[in-house]
This record gives C-alpha cells, structure tokens and sequence, in this order.
C-alpha cells in the first residue's frame, strides 16, 4: 500500500488528530531570500512539503502542510540553523523522508540535518530558548564597540521603544541580552527567546549601542547562525559559535541530514545555556 500523500487527504479538514511522527528540520537560508518574512517561508515551504508525496498531516480549508516554525527571524538576515517541524500521519524512515524532502526543498534554502522528534514532546514554538547573531557594523572601531558592549552588558535596564505602525511600546531591552562579543569585523549577539518577555532582535541591540556612544551604527551584514532549544547543550562562548560559523561558510558544509544526535552548528559543551 503506498503512502497518502496531501492530495490524498485534500477533503479532510485536518489531519492533525492522526499525527504519529514529528519531525524537525534544520535549514538554512541565504542572501537570495533573507528579504522574506516569516509568512513568506511558510508559504514556500509548505508548497514545497506538500508537493514531496510524504503523508503530511495538514490543517486548515484548503488543507496544508501544518508546519511550526522557530522563534521569528529578522527580516534581511541569513540563517545557518533555523527549526521547523512537520507531522507524518504515517511512521517513515529517515531515509524515505529525506529522499522526498531533498528534490523539493525551495530554491534559496539548504536542508542541514533532520530529527525523528517525540510526537508527545512540546511544540517548537515553546521550546526556543535563545538566538546566536554574527552581525556586520559599520561606524566605529573595535575598541570603542568592545567598551559599548562592556557597557550595555553592565547596565541594569536599557529603555527602548518599538513601533508597530503609529503606535509604539516601550520595553526592557536588557533581560534579551544573554551576552556580547567584537570579532574583527563582526559584533556577535546572543538574544532570549522569552515566552512572557519576548524575543530579543539584533536591530535593536545595535540601536542600543549606538546611543550608548552617541552616534549612527549602520548594519551591513547580518546572520543568524544558531537557534537554541531548551534541550541543546550551548557551547562555551560566542567566540566558538563563530569559529563554527566561519568553519560552515568557507568553504559550504554539505547538506546533512544523516539524522545524527546533534544538528551541524558549534561543538557543544559540558555547560548548559542558563537562562533562567
């Protein structure tokens, strides 16, 4: 009997309640589509998983993929380890799954490693932890980004206000900031994901900098390079997850997705992300 596939189901309303494996896709995405909202990569990889003949479960009328996504991503940045799961409601092995995934993954994107999840685990969305940022600044020199850093890391609150349209809300930019570092070339940023909180956004922790020194830093690059889940081991520092990011863009790690315990991306540690 072969596989159902979306085109199977497409009078169903939802297939969620036949859920039986879960799996997490660990992608990238480069400079072609960093333009894209969150939105837009739903829309493309839902075509795209829907159009792989694997027994998706689906949701909604018409019916389509349901997939959950990681904490957002800024608008503009690449990415080098972005989650995102998707329901079978048929058990297959990783092999099947990744020869119907790899022909159909969207121009633009690369597929890094794939997961056989628990079903009964808590949903992607809940689970982010923290997000790992290589950002290229222009205004200033090592030296004095060092001195911000040490600085913003020190203060006890920092006030910024965000809009959304005309409105704006003023919140605390400090409890997102896990920590800080200045590479030649390059500020790296770790943020919260925060479920009360929020999640904190690399834009604004420039904007912070800059009025710390009282001048104009400018963004030319921008990367998201990890994204932690409550359950992965960190590595030590920033430092490594650049090391490992450099190591992954020059020259391109191939595409993995052997199902191996711990996805591409920084050795880890002994040590645990603290965040609590």
């Amino acid at each position: 009997m072969r596989p159902r596939t979306l085109a199977d189901v497409i009078d169903k309303p939802d297939t969620r309640a036949l859920g039986r494996q879960r799996w997490r896709i660990r992608y990238a995405r480069d400079g072609t589509v960093a333009d894209r909202t969150r939105r837009d990569e739903a829309v493309v990889w839902a075509e795209a998983i829907g159009s792989s003949g694997l027994p998706v479960v689906t949701t909604g009328q018409p019916p389509r993929p349901h997939l959950v996504f990681g904490p957002p991503l800024v608008v503009g940045a690449t990415a080098e380890d972005e989650p995102l799961d998707l329901v079978l409601f048929e058990r297959l092995p990783i092999a099947t799954v990744r020869s119907r995934l790899a022909p159909v993954r969207p121009p633009g994107y690369e597929l890094r490693v794939l997961h056989d999840v628990w079903l009964g685990g808590r949903s992607l969305a809940a689970i982010g932890r923290a997000a790992d940022y290589v950002i290229g600044v222009q205004g200033s020199t090592r030296d004095v980004l060092e001195q911000a850093t040490s600085g913003l890391l020190a203060a006890d609150r920092l006030e910024r206000t965000r809009r959304h349209g005309k409105e704006g809300a003023t919140f605390d930019l400090r409890p997102l900031v896990v920590d800080l570092a200045v590479v030649p070339d390059a500020l790296l940023v770790r943020v919260r994901v925060d479920p009360e909180r929020g999640v904190g956004r690399p834009d604004d922790v420039v904007a912070a900098l800059a009025e710390q020194l009282e001048t104009s830093l400018e963004i030319s690059d921008l990367a998201r390079v990890r994204v932690w889940l409550a359950d992965d081991d960190p590595p030590a520092s920033l430092a490594d997850v650049y090391r490992a990011y450099l190591d992954h863009r020059d020259p391109p790690a191939p595409a993995d997705l052997s199902g191996a315990a711990q996805p591409p991306g920084p050795p880890a540690s002994a040590g645990r992300l603290e965040l609590d």
